[in-house]
């Protein structure tokens, strides 16, 4: 008699069961090769491996398909195999799933899409014959749940699902998260199985009750409660524990049931697939919005306000702010909202619009956010929460509905301050201030925090990580406030600095620096934040931190004149010192490939910074009239804007040499005449810088460059009143800024700048008597040009105002003609319609009137006499009296 032939071992690599297994499914005819089941038991931990497939490129497709082909086998020799399947398939995604290609992907989106939508059917089927449902089902559907999470999470690019397959989909998860928990004959038979209670009669309850029998699920619960109360959880008046300290039997979702009832497993894992799916298929969940977020009945939001499980919770608001973000687009619909709880609790109409409806899902989410953020949220749900109400932030009027800000801002301010987890204070502090960022300059969103300012305080005194910002830039938002304790802050910030906590602390000199709080007009104040604050971060050692930098240029011109004379040359020294040094160490480094994004070097940042502050500092008569101060400026400003420089730092130099031109050169050179002075020998080289900046580099310091362009220009002739007013590099200026002011389809910026840039230019050329010459010409006909043809009101105030000098000469009668034509027109068309467009726009139209006024009767005083004059003045009165009648009219 021959021995029966014993099944061969479990293969020993991930080759060898491709090898075994591939391409046919194992079956129940197909004995003869031996069960998969121990194989696949083998393999799941080898996948978890990082270097399970080294050297084997194109292993990872053909096991995919393997495991597929398992899964979906008609007849598998174990009915345990697919399960095991998808269990290797969820470690195969989760260490390599950025390999597979698309089509095994696909696949095991489909294998796994099928075999789940079954398997939920198999247990609702039993459920309707008043059976348990099978414990390889219930395994089955939790497998099946994880590994299409990670299936989405971790796959290269995931097909899209078609709307039947997401449909189908998001009906089982809803199943999974709201209605398996309730179906008693889920329970497994190798799990606890509850006592019916000595009430229950099956037959009534067929014939009363529907298959997912919710009382019958209440009763085991109450039952399983009042039993752990007698152990000291609760009393028989209150059975329900407080939420912060839950029984391990409160409820088959807590953290303890969730290892042993098969509903919250099932549970947990179809609520981490439906964030994971909410950021995949991103808008394309917005029709199923009411399976999980309705306006009545139990959603996501129940969970994450009443769930006794914090894991649960966290999932859950997950999975919300994954809603909301994915159909961000569709947010704007719900108009303005009434974040109240009149809204949030109204009963729903007959007829609910789309806009209304999503005003109160959205309130509802307000309300939720802020009640879990009061009952001590995780650091994992607290940010959650944050990034569900910064979604909120963007579709919600907040900004006039302080009200409602305030109670969230309350309870993140509350979670932070009260919550004995440091780690969750930091969290919640660090996601408060990313929201801050978000919702922009506006002190109102601080006023809410400000009044636990000393409780912001001492957190921020408490860091001790590098990564634990998020209380200074709490107090960075906190100094916009009017009414915060800058005295206070202030203190804490020049503590830390002292302490060696500087790279937390200075971000919020500038801060402090900026606050409206601080005082205008007090000289010790400002004397001592610059000795304690300011002076700190500028010194040498701190070199490669910008903050002292920024806070310089957030310095009031009011309050840089109240210093004392030390401490401005002591400022002044340091910025330049700065820039100089920065530019020493980037100007060493190789030159970088020019692209408009320029990859930044170490130095990037501290030379932006010190250019900028340069550029501050130029509107500062006590800056300005220092000698030396002007002249290193220039100098450091004129080696910035090379094509190797960074193209941050080229914006800056070319916005500190539009401040440099227009409110030191041009005023110095026509208000001294000092033939020594060492700053005249630079204009030709700032002309040129002017010009390449205006001409030839990026485009966002075109519009610098052509603001300083003018200025500079107009300095060079003011210092040389013998040159040639079109003589080589002058002849490009001119070109440039009438090139820029009648250029059609342009930008706005550039050419309201090139306008601003004109009116030196031909005032200078009227001090010369030269109005009526080549120059003065080209430039009048594009600004002519430019207030006809443009629909800017800026761009033709700009020219309007420019014009005007070149009064004092005769000839200008067209020119003047033309513009007041144009503007009778504007003003006879009207700025027709509502709201803040059409105000503003009304607005800027009597302003360019107003100019338009002024600058004809200038040009007309010069042209007395002459042919058409007394026609144009009486244009000029109809146009001033044709606009007064309008605005009357309006306000009527």
């Amino acid at each position: 008699m021959v021995a029966p032939t014993s099944p061969p071992p479990p293969t020993a690599s991930i080759p060898e069961f491709v090898a075994r297994w591939s391409p046919a499914p194992p079956t129940a005819a197909a004995t003869q090769r031996g069960s998969i089941s121990a194989d696949l038991r083998d393999l799941a931990p080898k996948l978890l491996d990082a270097r399970a497939f080294a050297g084997h490129p194109t292993l990872p497709d053909l096991l995919c398909q393997t495991l597929v082909s398992t899964i979906l086998a008609p007849t598998p020799a174990a009915r345990e195999d697919p399960r095991l399947a998808i269990h290797c398939l969820g470690n195969l995604y989760t260490r390599h799933g950025a390999r597979l290609s698309p089509d095994p992907v696909a696949a095991s989106l489909d294998a796994l899409r099928a075999k789940l939508v079954a398997a939920v059917q198999a247990i609702q089927d039993a459920a309707h014959r008043r059976a348990a449902a099978t414990n390889e089902d219930r395994r089955l559907v939790s497998a099946a749940l994880r590994a299409l999470q990670l299936v989405l999470a971790e796959a290269r690019a995931p097909p899209p699902l078609d709307t039947d397959s997401l449909t189908n989909l998001v009906d089982t998860l809803n199943w999974a998260i709201f209605r398996a928990k309730s179906n008693p004959w889920l329970a497994a038979n190798t799990f606890r199985t509850p006592t019916l209670p000595a009430t229950y009669n099956a037959a009534v309850a067929a014939s009363t009750s529907p298959p997912n029998n919710n009382g019958l699920h209440k009763n085991l619960v109450v039952r399983r409660m009042r039993s752990m109360n007698q152990l000291g959880a609760g009393t028989a008046d209150s059975p329900t524990p407080a939420r912060n300290s839950p029984s391990p039997s409160e409820s088959e979702f807590s953290d303890v049931e969730a290892q042993r009832e098969p509903a919250a497993k099932i549970r947990h894992t179809a609520l981490a697939l439906l964030g994971t799916l909410a950021k995949v298929t991103g808008k394309a969940m917005f029709n199923h919005w009411e399976k999980f977020l309705p306006v009545s009945g139990p959603g996501l939001l129940d969970i994450v306000r009443d769930d006794p499980s914090t894991r649960f919770r966290s999932l859950a608001a997950t999975a919300v702010a994954a809603l909301l973000d994915g159909s961000r687009t569709y947010l704007t619909a719900a108009g303005t909202l009434a974040l109240d709880d009149g809204l949030a609790t109204a009963k729903q109409a007959r007829f609910t619009s789309l806009s209304e409806k999503l005003a109160r899902i959205l309130a509802l989410v307000h309300t939720a956010c802020v009640a879990s953020l009061q009952q001590d949220p995780t650091a994992l749900e607290a940010a959650q929460l944050v990034r569900t109400f910064a979604t909120l932030a963007s579709a919600a009027d907040y900004l006039h509905r302080p009200t409602a800000w305030t109670a969230f801002g309350t309870a993140m301010a509350n979670a932070a301050r009260t919550h004995p987890d440091p780690s969750v204070a930091a969290a919640v502090t660090a996601s408060l201030a990313g929201l801050m960022d978000q919702l922009g300059e506006n002190h109102m969103f601080a006023s809410a925090l400000s009044p636990w300012t000393a409780d912001w305080l001492h957190l921020a005194a408490a860091v001790a990580r590098p990564q634990d910002d998020g209380p200074w830039r709490v107090l960075r938002h906190l100094c916009r406030d009017p009414a915060v304790d800058l005295d206070a802050v202030r203190a804490v910030v020049r503590d830390a600095v002292a302490g060696g906590q500087k790279p937390h602390a200075t971000a919020v000199v500038e801060a402090i620096v900026s606050s409206p709080a601080a005082p205008s007009d007090a000289e010790e104040w400002w004397t001592a934040t610059v000795d304690d604050l300011i002076a700190p971060v500028l010194a040498a050692e701190n070199a490669a931190d910008p903050a002292g930098l920024d806070a310089v240029a957030a310095i009031p011109v009011a309050a840089f004149a109240l210093l004392p004379r030390s401490r401005q040359i002591c400022i002044m020294t340091a910025v330049l010192a700065a820039a100089s040094a920065a530019a020493t160490e980037d100007g060493e480094s190789e030159p970088a490939e020019e692209t408009s994004t320029n990859s930044a070097t170490a130095a990037e940042p501290v030379l932006a910074a010190a250019f900028r502050a340069l550029g501050v500092l130029c509107t500062h008569a006590a800056a300005a009239d220092d000698d030396q101060f002007v002249f290193d400026a220039t100098q450091a400003i004129l080696h910035a804007p090379s094509a190797a420089r960074p193209l941050a730092v080229r914006i800056r130099a070319s916005w500190a040499l539009a401040n440099l031109a227009s409110h030191v050169l041009l005023p110095r050179v026509t208000s001294r005449r000092d033939e020594d002075d060492e700053v005249r020998a630079l204009l030709p080289s700032v002309v040129s810088a002017a010009l390449h900046a205006a001409t030839k580099d990026h485009e966002k310091c075109r519009g610098n460059g052509l603001r300083a362009l003018g200025p500079a220009y107009a300095a060079l002739l003011a210092a040389n009143p013998t040159r040639a007013p079109m003589s080589s590099v002058e002849s490009q200026v001119v070109a440039a800024l009438a090139t820029v002011i009648r250029g059609p389809g342009g930008a706005v910026k550039p050419r309201w700048n090139a306008c601003v840039a004109a009116r030196p230019v031909l005032d200078q050329l009227a001090v010369r008597r030269e109005t009526r010459g080549k120059a003065a010409r080209k430039l009048v006909d594009a600004l002519v040009a430019a207030v006809v043809s443009c629909n800017n009101f800026k761009v033709r105030i700009h020219a309007t105002t420019a014009i005007a000098g070149v009064a004092g000469e005769g000839g200008w009668v067209p020119e003047v003609r033309a513009i007041v034509g144009a503007a009778r027109k504007a003003v006879d068309k009207g700025a027709s319609g509502t709201g803040g467009a059409a105000a503003a726009a009304r607005l800027y139209l009597g302003e360019w009137v107003d100019a338009v006024a002024v600058t004809a009767t200038a040009l007309l005083d010069g042209c007395t006499g002459e042919d058409g004059e007394a026609e144009v003045r009486a244009e000029v009165a109809a146009l001033v009296a044709a606009l007064s009648a309008a605005q009357q009219q309006q306000q009527q």
